[in-house]
């Protein structure tokens, strides 16, 4: 089975409700354990053959714990039985035995899974001294994991928000150049709307995440190619509009792995905006130094 792959979170991020640090604090309280499948979990046995395992698996069930008596001996990927002819070979021939990969721990944040579960899709959870559950890609479906998304993505965009009001100020003649005309026009709506009923604060809060993305990408306030950061934020974004209007995000395995990798992308996206937030305000200053001042123009 493969690795968990690089841990993004690892870099120093400054103890801010902004960045992972406050997102850490969220999502501590979505555990795993929320999601699993818990004992007694469909199994099989070492003595079991492949055709066996595939007769009684009539749920398609990907991967199965491998079971003598009640300890669990490690993982059988059932998937190549799916639809094609099972060995008479025994599960002792093709399981994967236990190892640390396939294991996390009940009180381990749904984050911790889903941002590596298109990696080992399949983890036994473990509480105390022994496997309380099972949890897998096919879980990201469940409610608590469309929470966990949703506070991170909140959290980009107001990341998003500060690293422009920060940069280039909160009223829009500092940034109302990098929108198109008819996002201008919105925007121009909004804010009129918002003055005649008096709840008008500033006009950088009446934007909408596409119009940040393109401000962001335009006046280069992070270092990363312009390209990239506009193909990762419109993932996020579309994300966020699965998981803001109920639509289901992970309806099959193959949606689920996207959102395991966009997850990711929020993560490098958050880390990439505290940093250049902690550089402006560590140049004595909420503005652009004077290389991005001239792109911004």
């Amino acid at each position: 089975m493969s690795g968990v792959g690089e841990n993004y979170t690892s870099v120093h991020i400054p103890p801010d409700d902004r960045g992972l640090g406050g997102l850490q604090v969220v999502h501590a309280g979505l555990p795993v354990e929320m999601i699993m499948t818990p004992r007694p979990f469909f199994f099989c046995r070492l003595d079991q053959t492949c055709r066996e395992v595939k007769e009684r698996n009539a749920a398609r069930y990907s991967f199965l714990p491998v079971m003598n008596g009640e300890r669990v001996l490690g993982l059988l990927d059932a998937r190549p039985f799916f639809d094609a002819a099972a060995p008479d070979a025994t599960v002792e021939e093709h399981y994967h035995s236990l190892s640390e990969e396939m294991l996390i721990g009940a009180d381990a944040s749904i984050w911790q899974f889903l941002r590596t579960a298109d990696q080992v899709e399949t983890r036994l959870v473990v509480k105390g001294h022994s496997v309380a559950g099972l949890v897998t890609l096919s879980d990201l479906h469940k409610l608590p994991v469309r929470t966990a998304l949703f506070a991170a993505l909140t959290n980009l965009e107001v990341c998003m928000t500060t690293l422009i009001g920060e940069s280039l100020g909160y009223d829009a003649a500092n940034w109302l150049q990098h929108l198109a005309l008819n996002r201008r026009d919105v925007l121009a709506r909004h804010e009129k709307s918002a003055r005649a009923n008096d709840e008008f604060i500033n006009s950088l809060l009446l934007t909408q995440f596409c119009d940040k993305r393109e401000i962001i990408a335009k006046a280069g306030l992070v270092d990363l190619p312009p390209d990239r950061l506009r193909q990762d934020l419109k993932e996020a974004e579309r994300l966020r509009n699965f998981v803001a209007h109920s639509n289901d995000f992970a309806q099959d395995d193959l949606r689920a792995q996207e959102v395991c990798r966009t997850a990711r992308s929020i993560e490098r996206l958050i880390v990439s905006m505290q940093r250049a937030i902690a550089a402006g305000r560590d140049n004595g200053g909420h503005r652009l130094d004077e290389a991005q001042k001239e792109m911004a123009r």
